[in-house]
């Protein structure tokens, strides 16, 4: 998967940076359905992103949220695109939001990239995850995170949920996920944009849980950022446990975790006792 890793992270960088520069001149409009904003940007950095993959794994299929939100998910290989996750924040002049591109092979994304202002993160199954900032990407990426110029991302276990840091959505503040945080005797706890910008927040060490026990998120709002996660040694489930796939439904209807090491075990056991829990 190196040519993979190299190739969607120089492409991710370059469409971050196109993102940033567009930010705040593009126009807004509404989805059909409720389904939510979209911008100029999302629709021009899909383009560039589309057109790319196109050029360098001509015939792959791609899904992509803007363009292809239905393809055969069951092939073995296809690549998942979301354009800006986290389009309400961009809209708002928020820096909340990632492009986000990850490679699925078998129903599991195995490479994911996170392009954000000013860094760039990427991850492959077996390989481990890393970050580059504008100071440490001279140039083009190539055979590993030390000579990409990016820094390996090493996560700290944690098995106490009191003394995590917990990051949960700006935009869906629901009564569910802060009793499940008060449960798990999460004091700290902060909001934010998209899931890829939150897994950012996670992968820095800013915060070790995401947790989102609703439903409704996209297979593009998480595959990278899940792809991301698991390279770095994190977990990423569903609110009962089981591993989450990307060869069936377009959605997840049974809530998200995010979890650092040690975090996993404690979080699903104060999900499923609760008094309307499936189990």
């Amino acid at each position: 998967m190196r040519h993979e890793i190299e190739w969607a992270v120089q492409r991710l960088r370059e469409a971050a940076d196109m993102a940033v520069e567009l930010q705040g001149t593009v126009p807004v409009r509404q989805k059909p359905d409720g389904a939510g904003p979209v911008t100029g940007a999302d629709l021009a950095v899909e383009q560039f992103v589309l057109e790319g993959l196109a050029e360098t794994f001509p015939g792959e299929p791609v899904l992509s949220e803007e363009s292809s939100p239905e393809i055969d998910r069951s092939v073995a290989r296809y690549w998942c695109l979301d354009p800006i996750d986290g389009t309400r924040e961009y809209a708002d002049g928020r820096a909340e939001w990632a492009v986000q591109l990850a490679l699925v092979e078998d129903g599991v994304p195995v490479l994911g990239v996170l392009g954000l202002p000013g860094r760039v993160f990427g991850g492959a199954r077996g390989q481990g995850a890393f970050v580059q900032t504008d100071e440490s990407r001279p140039g083009p990426p190539r055979r590993s995170a030390e000579r990409e110029g990016g820094t390996a991302i090493s996560l700290a276990a944690l098995a106490d949920p009191r003394r995590a840091v917990a990051v949960h959505s700006r935009s869906h503040r629901d009564q569910e996920t802060q009793a499940l945080l008060n449960r798990l005797g999460v004091a700290d706890r902060f909001p934010a944009g998209g899931i890829g910008y939150k897994i950012a927040c996670l992968l820095e060490g800013r915060a070790q849980l995401y947790l989102y026990p609703g439903g409704g998120c996209k297979l593009w709002d998480t595959a990278a950022p899940a792809a991301v996660w698991c390279a770095a040694g994190g977990t990423a489930t569903d609110i009962e446990g089981a591993p989450l796939r990307y060869d069936g439904p377009l959605r997840h209807d049974d809530g998200l975790v995010f979890a650092a090491p040690g975090l996993l075990a404690p979080t699903l056991a104060a999900i499923n006792t609760r008094p309307d829990s499936k189990t």
